[in-house]
């Protein structure tokens, strides 16, 4: 089976990293990336880039892709 676009290994990974999350101190967030990249299915490009070099990592275009959506909310959280 491929670990590609496996909504059981994902859901699992997320499952557990919100356990893990709520164990170690109930003011950590956890920032749903499958929320942002995924939300329609799994898409190959976002804003007119390539996401994924092989369906699994990013591309140093697509990686760009997810720090312009992760950075301000990891300054928002620091923030806090």
């Amino acid at each position: 089976a491929s670990i590609i676009n496996d909504g059981d290994r994902t859901a699992w990974l997320n499952a557990a990293v919100a356990r893990w999350a709520a164990a170690a101190d109930p003011e950590v967030a956890v920032l749903g990336l499958d929320d942002f990249l995924c939300a329609d299915g799994y898409p190959e490009e976002r804003d007119g880039v390539r996401l994924r070099s092989d369906g699994l990592h990013f591309t140093e275009q697509g990686a760009a892709v997810v720090w312009r959506w992760l950075g301000p909310r990891l300054i928002d959280l620091a923030d806090r």
